[in-house]
This record gives structure tokens, C-alpha cells and sequence, in this order.
């Protein structure tokens, strides 16, 4: 039974298994390879002590038990070792002594150690779409263990309702591998482009994400991801350009994998066409992230016209400012900065190669951001937002 927990996953639990017929399966659990993989399990328990069988795949159930977290609204892990054939696997708890129950289980990881680390659960950026070189890029990087779910979009007429102007009225979107190979692409998300590793029509995937676009002339793709990085290009039909939004949303929190950064490079302008990059923190505390802001270091690889200075500023759910930047050498105190922050960007092993590029480190409850890049005075060009999960 799903109850409702404000300190768990996405405000819920699964409680009530075990009393002999109360179960819980994890269906399409996925792993790269045969082998024995560490599985964190998060859950809630208000007694002493409660008990449970994992079994796996059918197999005779593996004992566990789960020491009080103080509440049933307090959050603990324990952690066992299982193996997991490559492909999916289905693991299913119960409890099979009358009277007996299970804890209630908040959710399962792989690869973590404890429940206390948030993830990047979805990313998006809005920008205004040119040609050639200033096409939207948006790069992520899948790491864990197992394949990601994830729905890729590019959104462009359905902004109007939110007061963007001028539109990318028909967005094309495609998905590259870490070799620049194109594995998949889409033109109007109701038509299917048999290719790479789409091998099925997905317009019925699409609508069962909860995701699909507003707009037939907008694109998604639906996409089983193993480690590594990717890139979602976004252009225009005819190229023609306008405003539009990149999304990556993970379909499985649950994985082993996760979204470990987000990139985003396009042709910065002013006013309503800045760039403007959300993302989300999901979980149940709050998790580290260097954000930010590149520009002139972009011409050594060859990219043309990059922004000069670019600002960075980092908006929380609510639209408020909370952190700013100019220059990642000089902290901008104000907000959630509350000292100097260049050793700590330093330390990260992400601090920018250019004195005049922006970046911020902040630790982040979990909850919608956005960050969004700016040229000083008005300036424009070529400029790359980032967001590293540091944890």
C-alpha cells in the first residue's frame, strides 16, 4: 500500500508487506552484467526491530532485518550484496510469518552508500536556437551501474503559453554517443524514426512517461542508456531558428545509474534570450553541485564567436535569487554564499580554465533551480552552462 511519508521519495512509501501475503516487487531491474552488485535499501521503521525476505529472480528469499530508524516518517538504509543477471531482474520483499510485518520501504539503490545523497532527477535549457555551430548541445553523462530510462524533448510552440516569444516553431532533436555517433532521432514526436537503438514505434512510450509534448511538431525520444556521455542536439526544421527547451528526464530513480552532469552550450543573446538552464534534486536531502558559466575557454575547441564574460546567477523553485557570480576567482557573498568559495572550486576539480568564467558551489535541498547566463554589459556568444553532482 502507497502511504504518504513528506520525508521520503517524491512524499511517499510502500508499507504494510509481509503478515504472510503483503509483497513488494521491483520489476525491470537492470544490470550491465551477470555479477554481485551492493544494494542500499531505504526504508522506515518505527519498532525495535522488523524482518523481511529479498528474493531474486524466484529465488529462495535472502533474511534481512532492519534496526529502528526512530519513526515511521525517519528514513534509514541498510545495505546487502545480490546478484543480478544481465538484463532485467525482479526482486520482491515480503515477510511470510502471520503477524509479522516488513518494514515500510522508502526506495532501493545500487552503487550508493547510504539514502542521505540526492541525485539529478531531470535537466532542461531554454535558448534561443540558430544554426550551424548555434544549434542547442545539451550533453549529460549517465554513471553507475545498469542502463537509464530517460525521455528526452525539444519543445518549441508549446512555450508561447508561458509568454516566450517567438518560438521554434518545428524542433528537430537527435542523440549522439560519446563518439559523436547518432543512435536516434525524432521530427514531431507522433512519428516514430526507426534507427540506432530505436527499434519499435514509441508514441505509445511517450504518452505513458506523462511526458509527452503539448505540440505534434515537437519532438521526444524514449531512450534505455548504459554509463557514459550523450549529447541532444536541437535545430530547427529548414533551419529555422526561435526559442526552445531541451529536457532529459530519468524515468527510473530507482536504477543503479544516475545523471551525474548536465551541459548545455548555445548562442547566448539578451533579454528573453539568455540562457536558461533548470534542473531538479531529487531525494530526500540535500546534495552538493558546482554550477557553471563557460566562455572563452570554448575557443580551443574550435568554437567560434565564444561569449567573453559570461555572468551566472542561480534562481531557486520559487524564482529567487539565491547565488550569483562574475568571475570565479572573486566570490559574490549574498544569498546561500556566505564566504569565499574559490579554494572549494578549486578543490572540486571542476574550477574554470578562464579568470572571467563563473562558478558556484552550493549545497541544495531538494527542489527545482535554475541557473541562468548572462553576457556582462549586454554582450553576446557561444556559452556552455554546467552542473556537476559532487557527491
Amino acid at each position: 500500500m502507497v502511504l504518504s511519508c513528506p520525508t521520503c521519495s517524491n512524499g511517499e512509501k510502500v508499507g504494510y508487506v509481509g503478515n504472510n501475503s503483503g509483497t513488494l516487487q521491483f520489476n525491470g531491474v537492470s544490470a550491465t552484467a551477470t555479477d554481485r552488485y551492493s544494494m542500499t535499501i531505504c526504508y522506515t521503521n518505527g519498532d525495535a526491530v522488523r524482518y523481511a525476505l529479498l528474493s531474486v529472480n524466484g529465488n529462495p528469499g535472502i533474511p534481512l532485518s532492519f534496526p529502528s530508524t526512530g519513526s515511521f516518517q525517519t528514513v534509514g538504509s541498510i545495505q546487502t550484496t545480490i546478484t543480478l543477471n544481465a538484463g532485467n531482474n525482479t526482486l520482491e520483499f515480503n515477510n511470510p510469518i502471520v503477524g509479522s510485518w516488513a518494514p515500510d520501504f522508502d526506495r532501493i539503490q545500487f552503487n550508493c552508500s547510504t539514502c542521505a545523497a540526492a541525485t539529478l532527477g531531470n535537466i532542461s535549457t531554454r535558448s534561443f536556437v540558430q544554426t550551424g555551430d548555434n544549434a542547442m548541445i545539451g550533453g549529460f553523462i549517465v554513471r553507475g551501474g545498469g542502463t537509464k530510462r530517460v525521455i528526452l524533448r525539444a519543445i518549441g510552440p508549446e512555450l508561447t503559453q508561458y509568454g516566450v516569444p517567438d518560438p521554434l516553431q518545428n524542433p528537430i532533436l537527435e542523440l549522439h554517443n560519446a563518439n559523436g555517433a547518432l543512435i536516434a532521432s525524432n521530427d514531431n514526436w507522433r512519428t516514430t524514426i526507426i534507427g540506432g537503438i530505436i527499434t519499435s514505434n514509441q508514441v505509445q512510450e511517450i504518452q505513458n512517461t506523462g511526458h509527452a509534448p503539448g505540440n505534434p511538431s515537437e519532438s521526444a525520444i524514449v531512450a534505455n542508456l548504459s554509463p557514459g556521455n550523450y549529447t541532444a542536439i536541437v535545430r530547427g526544421v529548414n533551419n529555422t531558428t526561435g526559442a526552445a527547451l531541451v529536457e532529459v528526464y530519468d524515468l527510473n530513480l530507482f536504477s543503479g545509474s544516475f545523471l551525474g552532469n548536465i551541459s548545455t552550450r548555445c548562442f547566448v543573446q539578451t533579454g528573453d534570450n539568455v540562457m536558461i538552464g533548470g534542473f531538479i534534486v531529487e531525494g530526500t536531502q540535500a546534495t552538493s553541485v558546482i554550477i557553471r558559466a563557460i566562455g572563452p575557454e570554448l575557443s580551443q575547441y574550435g568554437v567560434p564567436n565564444p561569449l567573453a564574460d559570461p555572468t551566472l546567477e542561480l534562481h531557486n523553485g520559487s524564482g529567487a535569487l539565491i547565488a550569483s557570480n562574475n568571475n570565479w576567482q572573486h566570490t559574490i557573498i549574498g544569498g546561500i554564499i556566505t564566504e569565499g568559495q574559490v579554494q572549494d572550486i578549486q578543490n572540486s576539480g571542476h574550477a574554470p580554465a578562464d579568470a572571467s568564467e563563473s562558478a558556484i558551489i552550493a549545497t541544495l535541498p531538494p527542489g527545482n533551480y535554475t541557473a541562468i547566463v548572462r553576457g556582462v554589459n549586454n554582450t553576446t556568444g557561444v556559452a556552455l552552462v554546467e552542473v556537476y553532482d559532487l557527491h
